[in-house]
C-alpha cells in the first residue's frame, strides 16, 4: 500500500538495536526492516532517541549502530537504504545544544525531529523553534496527535503549527493504537490541513504488524491523496 501511494521513505522509528526503547537485536531489526520493504518503503531513516540522563545517544553511537545496520541489511541483500537522524527530546539540554550551536542529527535538507513531554507544554518550545530555524534547520514535530496537552485545546497545536514546524502524523494512531483520544486528535489534524510528514514510529514488529490496518483507513487513504505528504522529499 505504501508503494501504490507513491510514498517510499519511511521516517521516525528506533530500528537501530539495543540504543534506546525499539528492537532489542539486529535480528528484530531485519525482520521489521524486511516487513517495512514488503510495502513498498526503499528507505528507512533511523530516529532513535536522545534525551538527557535517559538515552545519551551521541552521533558517534549512533554512527557506530548504523554502520553495523547497513553492513547487515546489505549482508541479507534486502533493497533498502538506512540512514539516521534522531528524535530528539525538548528539554533545558536540548535548547543548550541549540544555543551552542552544536551540530545535530539531521536528515534530508536539514529537517530535524523532535518531541515534547507527552503531557506537559515545553516552555521552551517557541524559542528552540526559532534558534533552530535560525541555524538553518527545518524542524519536524514528532507525533503531535499523542499529546495530552493538546486533547481539550486544539488551539495549542494551531499555535505550535503557525511557529512554522512541520507536524509528522504515527499511522497507527488513525486506528486508535495509541487510544480513541489520539485517533481523534489526528482525524482533526488530517481534515485542517496540518499533516506534513508520516511515519510508524515502529519500535519493533508490533507496530510493523498492524500496519495494514492502519494504512487500509479513510484518513490515511485521503491523507495520502491530499499530496502534501513530504516523506520522499528527505
Amino acid at each position: 500500500m505504501y508503494k501504490r501511494q507513491g510514498y517510499t521513505t519511511e521516517l521516525h522509528n528506533h530500528l537501530l538495536p539495543s540504543i534506546d526503547d525499539g528492537v532489542g537485536s539486529i535480528e528484530e531489526s531485519l525482520q521489521a526492516i524486511g516487513s517495512l520493504a514488503s510495502l513498498g518503503i526503499k528507505k528507512i531513516i533511523t530516529t532513535p532517541h536522545i534525551k538527557a540522563d535517559i538515552y545519551n545517544n551521541t552521533q558517534e553511537i549512533i554512527g557506530t549502530k548504523l554502520a553495523e545496520l547497513q553492513s547487515a541489511v546489505k549482508k541479507n541483500n534486502l533493497e533498502v537504504t538506512i540512514e539516521a537522524a534522531a528524535e530528539y527530546y525538548l528539554d533545558e539540554s536540548f535548547m543548550r545544544q541549540v544555543k551552542g550551536g552544536e551540530k545535530l542529527l539531521s536528515c534530508g535538507d536539514n529537517y530535524i525531529l523532535f518531541e515534547t513531554s507527552h503531557v506537559d507544554e515545553s516552555h521552551f518550545f517557541i524559542e528552540t523553534v526559532f534558534e533552530l530555524r535560525m541555524q538553518g534547520y527545518k524542524p519536524i514535530f514528532a507525533h503531535p496527535e499523542r499529546y495530552h496537552y493538546g486533547f481539550n485545546n486544539f488551539s495549542i497545536l494551531e499555535r505550535i503549527y503557525d511557529t512554522g514546524v512541520f507536524f509528522q502524523l504515527n499511522i497507527n494512531s488513525l486506528q486508535g493504537y495509541y487510544g480513541k483520544d489520539q485517533q481523534k486528535q489526528a482525524k482533526i489534524l488530517i481534515e485542517k490541513g496540518m499533516v506534513d510528514f508520516v511515519g510508524t514510529d515502529a519500535h519493533g514488529m508490533r507496530h510493523i504488524n498492524i500496519l495494514e490496518k492502519s494504512i487500509a483507513t479513510n484518513e490515511y487513504q485521503k491523507l495520502m491523496a491530499s499530496g502534501k505528504i513530504m516523506n520522499d522529499k528527505l
